[in-house]
């Protein structure tokens, strides 16, 4: 569907307990690549991680960035 899509990965979870945002795994260029970033989130509880992955973006210097909740009903 987009196959000029780069993809690349930004791991976060919010630690039990304390539900404070741990990024976990990076594997973002050292600048900024790409006119919009895309945040794929596949479970939305506090938002805490969704919230540390755009502050995360925001200062690796991202100018566009869209969010996507995707969970599943059950």
């Amino acid at each position: 569907m987009m196959p000029s899509a780069r993809g690349m990965a930004l791991g976060c979870f919010e630690m039990s307990g304390t539900l404070n945002p741990i990024a976990y795994y990076n594997r973002l260029p050292v600048s900024p690549t790409v006119d919009i970033c895309l945040v794929l989130d596949p479970m939305l509880a506090t938002g805490g991680s969704a919230s540390a992955t755009v502050d995360i973006l925001k200062e690796w210097g991202a100018k566009k960035i869209k969010y996507m909740g995707l969970a599943r009903r059950t």
